[in-house]
């Protein structure tokens, strides 16, 4: 297991403001802590193994991120504070697109028949759902995605170099949803045509393979 803690200063952030036709800039959206954990294991208990990762990722801004001056200023205002109604997203808000928990966990069943090495194996993905915008507004727009889960499972076999393997992935078809944004200004095109990233749909086949000494 590792932890690990970072400070992020002067972060760059792209963003669309009104009047630039869907056109992105990077501007200064100050600072930000991030505190993670990583966690990887494999148990055997005869032929059965069990494994798994894991990983959690808190990233937010130690700063407050100030608007956007004006169409003739584009640039964000040095300072903000919440009584001047200039701050964008506040100290505290979490960075997009980042999901905080993130695992999988896998178990595999090993077994002989004859000359034939036989597996089955399955496997659960899971991942937390993630801000899709920095700026709170804007956020409240898209929507933050959802976390999900999705099941892999493959069984196979082999004998001296060949093998063989079926497998299906995501096999309920889950539609998790990776990310939310638009093609031109949030405020414009946010609430009636934002544009959703799904992870793949399910997906399945056969896997052969010959191996030559």
């Amino acid at each position: 297991m590792g932890r690990y803690y970072d400070v992020w200063e002067g972060i760059q952030y792209r963003l669309a403001t009104p009047g630039a036709n869907g056109l992105t800039a990077a501007y200064n959206a100050g600072n930000a802590n991030i505190y993670g954990a990583e966690l990887d294991f494999t148990g055997r208990l005869g032929r059965f193994t069990l494994s798994g990762s894991a990983s959690l990722n808190d990233a937010r801004l130690s700063t407050d991120f100030c608007a956007i001056q004006s169409r003739a200023n584009p640039n964000p205002y040095p300072t903000c504070s919440v009584a001047d109604g200039h701050v964008k997203a506040p100290k505290g808000t979490r960075l997009p697109n980042q999901p905080i928990f993130k695992g999988s966990l896998t178990g595999r069943y090993e077994f002989a028949t004859g000359e034939w090495q036989n597996f089955l194996q399955a496997t659960a993905n899971h991942q937390s759902g993630a801000r899709s915008f920095l700026g709170i507004f804007e956020d409240s727009l898209l929507g933050d995605t959802d976390g999900f889960t999705t099941f892999d499972f493959s069984l196979g076999t082999k004998i001296k170099n060949s093998r063989i393997e079926l497998f299906i992935q995501n096999a309920f078809d889950k539609r998790g949803e990776l990310n939310h944004n638009t093609f031109c200004n949030i405020t414009i095109c946010g609430p009636v045509a934002r544009r959703v990233y799904s992870i793949r749909p399910q997906f399945f086949g056969i896997k052969l393979s010959q191996r030559f000494d």
